[in-house]
């Protein structure tokens, strides 16, 4: 990876989560091989559960309480 995608990267994750979904998102369609899409994004879920599993990946939730706020959320939408 350059420095220049490491920078925008490091910028990106400094969003809120709103806005890095429309950003993933907008990278996502400008890739028009799925494979490397899929690639990129089990190395980035690797990384993720590596840091999880090192106590580095913050506060989590149960799969439940994810559930419920995004009920909530969509309820008051």
């Amino acid at each position: 990876m350059t420095s220049g995608a490491r920078k925008f990267l490091d910028d990106a994750y400094g969003l809120d989560e709103a806005d890095r979904a429309i950003v993933s998102g907008e990278l996502s369609e400008g890739v028009e091989d799925a494979e490397e899409v899929g690639k990129a994004w089990l190395s980035v879920a690797v990384k993720r559960l590596e840091r999880h599993e090192r106590g580095e990946g913050g506060e989590t939730q149960s799969l439940d309480e994810l559930e419920a706020d995004l009920r909530d959320s969509i309820k008051e939408a």
